[in-house]
């Protein structure tokens, strides 16, 4: 009928004029917020603008805010394991679960002397991959060092690079070879990860330790508690590496300018004010990049051009990345 007819044009002039209210209400919304977001914004802009502020590593250069986290971070490569001896064992056990050699279990109680000489008696923190000859470095190191341990935790994204299961040792053989051509850190071993892969878990982990030492810094109720502390991350060479790429922001191209470090070779990032450096030994001992992208200036890097003799000696015998991880 009419009468319906114009109540339902009635309705539907209503609706559409609700429409348009409800629409342009959103929009001065959105208005609203994005101004408030620039107004906010505009002295922390200012303020980059001014310093011209550089990523120099994963911890922010505001004053006091790499506090919470700990003075010393030290990577720590497994012992020597029976894998190390014997790669065929990888084809009939688990990776995983391949335990140190004797070697290995002496290297680790040497390592522990260092750590216990950097730590000086100091607290530690503790995170281990679940492998068994990173757990088992770990029990040798604990024999050894003095400071107290504030926690321990297994951390599975510290795991190995993953190769597939029982592997065949042939075809690991083969991609080993193939995978310089193609480069380290986008080759993907058949079944198991490539070096990105391992990379985005290192990433990943980095958000659960920087809330980890800020709970500690909260139950300890003080601010400068980490200024004397140490963290310790008993793991693989080839995620030492990559937390080091993560962290000081290095390149692919400077990742795969790496070497591997070797059973129980241990990384050492110390932090000075706001930034954390690769110390001396470390630098030398992966052939890290003394210059990171033009981002971070290795304060303790050695130039080949001023090592002596026994230095370039040294430097020359260190293991190569191709060899493993």
């Amino acid at each position: 009928s009419a009468h319906a007819y114009s109540h339902r044009t009635s309705l539907c002039r209503s609706n559409c004029t609700s429409s348009v209210a409800i629409n342009t209400l959103l929009h001065k919304m959105k208005r609203s917020s994005l101004a408030n977001a620039v107004k906010r914004s505009a002295p922390l802009l200012e303020r980059a603008q001014k310093h011209q502020w550089k990523v120099t590593s994963s911890v922010p250069k505001e004053s006091g805010a790499n506090q919470h986290l700990p003075r010393n971070i030290l990577l720590l490569r497994h012992g020597e394991s029976l894998g190390n001896v014997d790669e065929n064992l990888f084809t009939i056990m688990p990776d995983w679960k391949i335990p140190l050699s004797d070697k290995g279990r002496a290297q680790a109680r040497q390592a522990g002397h260092r750590i216990h000489a950097i730590a000086q008696g100091s607290p530690l923190v503790v995170y281990v991959s679940p492998y068994k000859r990173a757990k088992e470095t770990l029990d040798e190191v604990l024999k050894v060092i003095k400071s107290p341990i504030l926690f321990t935790r297994e951390e599975p994204r510290l795991r190995e690079q993953d190769f597939g299961n029982f592997q065949d040792l042939q075809k690991i053989q083969e991609a080993k070879l193939i995978r310089p051509q193609f480069g380290r850190f986008f080759y993907r071993f058949p079944d198991g990860e490539s070096g990105a892969d391992v990379y985005d878990r290192v990433s990943a982990f980095l958000g659960t330790f920087h809330r980890d030492m800020q709970q500690v810094n909260t139950e300890m109720n003080d601010k400068n508690f980490m200024e004397n502390t140490t963290a310790l991350f008993v793991t693989h060479g080839i995620l030492a590496r990559l937390f080091l790429m993560r962290w000081l922001h290095w390149s692919v191209d400077e990742f795969e300018s790496l070497h591997n470090p070797p059973n129980c070779g241990l990384l050492h990032l110390r932090r000075e004010g706001s930034e954390y450096r690769l110390c001396k030994e470390s630098t030398f001992l992966i052939k890290a990049p003394s210059e990171s992208g033009g981002a971070l200036k290795l304060g303790f890097a050695m130039e080949q051009r001023s090592q002596s003799s026994s230095d370039r000696a040294a430097f020359a015998s260190l293991v190569d990345s191709a060899s493993g991880t």
